[in-house]
């Protein structure tokens, strides 16, 4: 039942967004986590005091082989703890969240990141087959098969298939992600929870600092892991991305690499943003952005809620990849299809010293809940 408390869990740390997520669990008293596996060195955890583990490394092993390394290893950690995750979309996710379902083990999946981007892109026809692909997709739970599973998941959800595993608790950004889960996957309703994001700022403004005559605007780009996490191809990242990019040295360009991106594509960025001196690095944004900038630009983003947490107006340009936003009837966003549209909403912005946005559209709290009460102290109670 979603009301038994977690009383020592077991958790699964693959980002440094998740070591920030534990510590917070940690410090807020919701869950007692004793244990943490762990895909690499995460500095926040170790301040934690958190007994670790390392996961078996990919390099010179075959997939089937780590895939039953890691069920093998979490069998064994779990003992009389429960689950607690992030994500499920990578194999070595769903060998451990496998390995805890066929024991019998409780698990709580928290969303790390916002998800609920437009279906029409993301999926396509797939989504009218979802009643059907829901009952094709199940494989032995501990089947060492992880490039099946990767191609099924690949072909029937596209990369998107946060909540494939069907754990026993899954809490969500929004409305909008619990229906998606409860139609993809058929995961009861019942055990999706609405919380909004765990890492989060009290509210987000509706608007903005004035710009005060300013003669260039400061642009913040949010960069992505586009080519890494196949959520966009080669052309379009080179076509698309890198130019929006390079379309926005006009300005006075900051760039937020991410954590995550590779060393040849952050490379790609860097050389497309002109050898600014202004790049942040890859240190997780704070939960409300505390730069001195006037706009950001992002494909799809998470680290857009610090921005509006701050009053930092949003525009989300598509360039072709998976992950497209929606229109969201919120002052301080607005959509772009290409690098020019974005230059011409950036002029207008500095123009008329008012930010052009979305007046109409879907409703921005359906998608990221920011209630004032704590809603994990009620599903995660101590």
């Amino acid at each position: 039942p979603i009301d038994k408390p977690l009383k020592s869990a077991l958790a699964i740390c693959e980002s440094d967004t998740h070591a920030a997520m534990i510590e917070a669990l940690q410090e807020r008293g919701l869950v007692e986590i004793t244990h943490v596996l762990t895909t690499g060195a995460f500095s926040r955890l170790d301040r934690l005091n958190i007994a670790q583990t390392r996961l078996p490394a990919a390099e010179q092993q075959q997939p089937a082989d780590i895939w039953r390394q890691t069920q093998s290893l979490t069998t064994e950690l779990l003992s009389d703890r429960e689950l607690l995750y992030f994500q499920d979309q990578g194999w070595t996710s769903q060998a451990v969240s496998m390995a805890a379902k066929a024991r019998g083990t409780r698990r709580t999946l928290i969303q790390d990141g916002f998800l609920s981007f437009d279906p029409r892109r993301a999926f396509g026809w797939r989504k009218s087959i979802w009643p059907v692909s829901s009952r094709l997709d199940h494989l032995p739970l501990q089947a060492s098969r992880p490039r099946l599973r990767s191609f099924l998941n690949n072909t029937l959800y596209r990369n998107n298939f946060f909540g494939i595993t069907r754990p026993e608790s899954v809490l969500v950004y929004g409305n909008a992600m619990k229906f998606r889960l409860v139609h993809q996957f058929g995961i009861s309703p019942k055990a999706i929870h609405v919380t909004g994001p765990l890492l989060r700022p009290e509210a987000l403004r509706d608007t903005s600092p004035l710009l005060a005559g300013r003669e260039n605007l400061r642009v913040l780009f949010l960069d992505q892991c586009h080519l890494r996490y196949h959520r966009m191809c080669q052309h379009d990242w080179e076509t698309r991305y890198l130019p929006l990019i390079k379309a926005l040295r006009q300005y006075e360009l900051y760039v937020k690499l991410h954590p995550s991106q590779t060393e040849a594509e952050t490379t790609d960025v860097l050389k497309a943003a002109g050898g600014h001196d202004t790049v942040l690095g890859t240190n997780r944004l704070p939960n409300s952005l505390d730069l001195s900038v006037d706009v950001a630009v992002t494909v799809s983003s998470t680290a857009f809620v610090s921005c509006l947490a701050a009053g930092i107006p949003v525009i989300f340009c598509d360039c072709g990849g998976l992950d497209l936003m929606p229109h969201f009837a919120h002052p301080l966003t607005t959509n772009s299809t290409s690098a020019q549209q974005t230059s011409l909403l950036l002029d207008m912005f500095l123009k008329s010293q008012n930010f052009p946005g979305n007046t109409r559209g879907e409703s921005l709290e359906d998608h990221l809940y920011l209630p004032k009460a704590n809603p994990f102290a009620q599903v995660l109670p101590k």
